[in-house]
């Protein structure tokens, strides 16, 4: 009987999941958190922030058993068919506080605010010295020590390259931008963990305007291709998502070369808009084996433009000497939406970087007849 009790308990705990457009999932908290309202907090060079206000039917869930435990908040599609709703975009964190609100004879209101694993280390204060070790490795070797391991950062791979050509007497250029990331994001929870490897690629030509002796504007196109995958753990249909779409791209581009106290600093940014181009898209709901297996790949590759695929790409780079070397400090803020075969798609990044420049000539033997 009281097996019997706890099926039907926990069938219902599901069926209301399935109907709510939010979810908080907690882990080890076995108690159904209702999502009441949410308010969430993005912005740049800031740590994430959601307050979520939750009722729940337990009137004692103690703060210790949910404090500084990993979390997730979930933007999901109810089905309101009796199925799971749809997940479409999860946040993992971990709960920074909680806290009863009130208390009635139904059930009681919560507040809880999650937050990246990240922003814990405003708590700490330390100081150290590094030697012989690379930006990176320093980096890395402070959230490791903090026990932020592989699963909460990643580390992007770019590489890029101009040059200027002897095409419209050498006022145009030559660009070749390639960047490539590989990610796995592990929650504690076990309930959304996901691999995945994107690259992108840019290549174009730039026609160059010079204003001043120390100052250009360029502008020109770009063939902007994307391919990868992103592997969800907790999908069933469609565990893997293929991401792979061809842009021509519409690009401007300052150039400004000043001296700071007679120190030497070269300052860039660059925007890529997506005009048009193509994108392999299932259907809504479409699994890869009906496409690939019984044929049925009709719509599967659409026309995308401003309408359906709204991007934009940007880059803000600063170049300086240090030594006999060249660093580049570089920021992209890439955003990249899509609406296509009715499902819909955002991917924002912030992407800080550090390199160094080397600068090639080449020189071509002229034969003397």
């Amino acid at each position: 009987m009281s097996g019997t009790l706890i099926k039907k308990a926990t069938d219902a705990v599901q069926q209301l999941s399935g109907q709510s457009r939010y979810r908080v999932d907690v882990h080890e908290c076995s108690d159904f958190l209702d999502v009441l309202r949410y308010s969430a907090v993005e912005s740049l060079s800031q740590p994430w922030r959601y307050d979520v206000a939750v009722t729940c039917s337990s009137a004692d869930i103690a703060c210790d058993t949910l404090l500084l435990k990993p979390a997730s908040f979930t933007f999901q599609t109810p089905m309101f068919d009796g199925t799971p709703a749809l997940p479409v975009r999860t946040v993992l964190g971990v709960v920074a506080s909680f806290r009863r609100i009130s208390t009635s004879n139904d059930d009681t209101h919560y507040a809880l605010t999650i937050v990246p694993r990240i922003a814990l280390l405003g708590y700490t204060k330390g100081s150290e010295i590094y030697l012989n070790q690379s930006v990176i490795e320093v980096v890395e070797q402070v959230l490791r020590k903090h026990g932020l391991e592989g699963p909460d950062f990643e580390f992007r791979l770019s590489r890029e390259s101009m040059r200027m050509t002897r095409w419209m007497d050498g006022k145009l250029s030559l660009q070749s931008f390639f960047q490539a990331d590989l990610g796995y994001t592990r929650n504690k929870a076990d309930n959304n963990n996901t691999f995945s490897a994107l690259a992108n690629w840019n290549y174009g030509l730039h026609y160059n305007f010079p204003i001043t002796g120390n100052f250009k504007l360029l502008a020109g196109g770009l063939a902007d291709l994307n391919g990868g995958f992103v592997y969800n753990l907790r999908n069933t249909n469609n565990p893997a998502s293929a991401r792979a779409y061809i842009n021509l791209d519409v690009s401007g581009m300052a150039i400004w070369n000043l001296r700071i106290k007679n120190y030497p600093l070269t300052l860039r940014y660059q925007v890529n808009l997506p005009l048009m181009g193509v994108m392999f898209s299932p259907h809504y709901g479409q699994s890869y084996y009906e496409i690939f297996s019984l044929g049925n790949s009709s719509g599967v590759v659409k026309f995308t433009s401003l309408h359906n695929q709204p991007s934009l790409r940007q880059m803000l780079t600063a170049d300086f000497p240090v030594g006999r070397a060249k660093m580049r400090f570089a920021y992209i803020w890439d955003a990249q939406q899509s609406h296509v075969n009715d499902i819909k798609t955002h991917t924002y990044s912030h992407v800080f970087m550090v390199g160094f420049v080397k600068e090639l000539y080449l020189l071509k033997n002229k034969r003397k007849k």
